[in-house]
This record gives structure tokens, sequence and C-alpha cells, in this order.
């Protein structure tokens, strides 16, 4: 977070949580705010932990041409267009992790810009993935066998105890080689290094040729943190845990309450001009 007051120029925000209340349908009020941001000319940027293919359906229903981030950053890319990132985990590591992971009682997915790859594509955690992001999975035999360079290794159970304390085992042991952070309380995400929100923030400036400081970032979990930091201006949603809010300028109303619409009138279009 900058402490300078620099007219915003571009919006990044996290999808679900934020933008998306839980029902996953934008409300009327949010469709209102982007149409506030269009008139203002400020381009919206979504940054999601979900591969770019399970972003489209929002990207397509605001008509959005800007530029985009999925798996937490690993992949830039423009809708229906270019890719101008794409940070993969290296592939020893890749079946290291698949084969550490495999003494826990989780699921493992692997999964690239294109492809998503699952042991038992019928579990119900595959099947409401699959509801929310519109991808489709691929079932193979053994993860281990099928091991390919992904942008993201997804550990996801029903326990978030227990994915939470695999974040912090996980996170000390791959220190420096990976990023180990959670998008959800029970589902973890490991990509590289390199490919968080708050470094996607730093690379979208750099396209758009303005500085971080001009930048707005709206999240709510704690692959969020790194992003508000980056930002200028930094609003953590109102059902964030505390550990998020810490990390923003501000903190508006909770994703069921209309917080992202209010958020976007009382702290980024005032700062537009």
């Amino acid at each position: 977070m900058s402490e300078e007051k620099l007219p915003l120029k571009l919006v990044v925000s996290d999808m679900d949580g934020t933008l998306l209340p839980p029902g996953k349908i934008l409300t009327p009020r949010t469709l209102d705010a982007i149409k506030q941001l269009q008139a203002a000319d400020i381009p919206l940027c979504l940054a999601s932990a979900r591969p770019p293919e399970g972003m489209m359906r929002y990207i397509n229903q605001l008509h959005l041409t800007s530029l985009c981030a999925g798996f937490n950053g690993s992949v830039i890319f423009r809708p229906h267009g270019q890719i101008y990132q794409n940070i993969t985990l290296p592939l020893p590591l890749v079946h290291e992790l698949v084969s550490v992971l495999s003494s826990y009682p989780v699921e493992v997915w692997l999964q690239d810009y294109k492809t998503w790859l699952v042991e038992d594509k019928t579990t119900a955690l595959v099947l409401y993935e699959q509801s929310v992001t519109d991808v489709l999975p691929v079932q193979v035999k053994s993860l281990t066998e099928s091991v390919i360079p992904v942008s993201r290794v997804v550990a996801t159970g029903t326990d978030p105890d227990l994915m939470a304390e695999l974040e912090k085992t996980l996170g000390d042991r791959y220190h420096g080689q990976a990023a180990v952070i959670r998008s959800n309380p029970r589902m973890l995400d490991i990509t590289a290094p390199a490919a968080t929100k708050g470094q996607a923030l730093r690379k979208l400036a750099e396209l758009y040729h303005i500085s971080p400081a001009q930048i707005a970032a709206l999240g709510d979990a704690q692959n969020d943190i790194s992003l508000l930091k980056a930002a200028g201006l930094g609003i953590a949603m109102g059902q964030a845990p505390q550990i998020v809010k810490d990390a923003a300028d501000f903190v508006t109303a909770s994703n069921v309450e209309d917080g992202w619409a209010d958020a976007i009138e009382q702290f980024v279009l005032p700062r537009s001009g």
C-alpha cells in the first residue's frame, strides 16, 4: 500500500467472496458500479485463483477486454486473446508435491492453462468446482504417472484445520520454491513463487504503463493479502479474516451486503479524477 494519493487508473479485483456473493450471481448494484467504472474509463481486471477458463463466464457477461490474472497470477491474459505470462511449477517439484500430498486425506488436482487433471471426477469437491468454473476435469488413473508442468497444484478437503496445517507445513518446507496459500479455508493453492496476486498487480501496472499506486485492489481471502499490500488502495471485504483486513487501507461491507459496489462508490470513483 502506498501513501501517495494519485488518481486511480485501474481496479484489480478478486472474484469469489469479493466481486461474487455466495450464489455466484452478480448483483444489480455491482453491475451498476462496473458501468460507473467504465464511464470513468477505469478498466476492471479480475485476479482469481480460478483457471482462466473458469473466469470466462463473468468476463463474457461483463464484456471485459481488460487483462486478467488466473491461478493467483500464474497466467496473465487478455480475454479471447494474447497470453502475457504463464508461469509453471518445475516438473520435479510437481512430482514431489503429488507424492507428499498423497499421505494426507485430501484430494489433489493438477491444473495448467487448459487442463485439469484429477484421479476421480465424480467426487463432491470436483463436481462443485466444475459447476462453479465451467471447467471439465480430465480423469487419470494416477496423477503420479500423469504429472505435467502445471500452473497450480491444488490440495482440497473438508477439514479447514487440516488445510491450515498443510499451508504452514508445506509453506515452510517449500519456502522459496513455491507459494503455498489458501484461496478459501478448504482449498490450498501451490504455485510458483512469482505467481502471487501481488506480483500480478505489479505486472498489470507495467503492462498498463501506470504505477501500482494508481491501482485499487479488492479481496477477501489470504491469497489476496499480497494484492492489497501491492495496491495504491487496498480494500478488504467485510467478511474477510482479520489478517486480510489488517493488510487493507479500508474495509467495506460484506459480499452479501453489496460491499464491492460500496467500495467502488465510496473509495474508488472519488479518486478517479
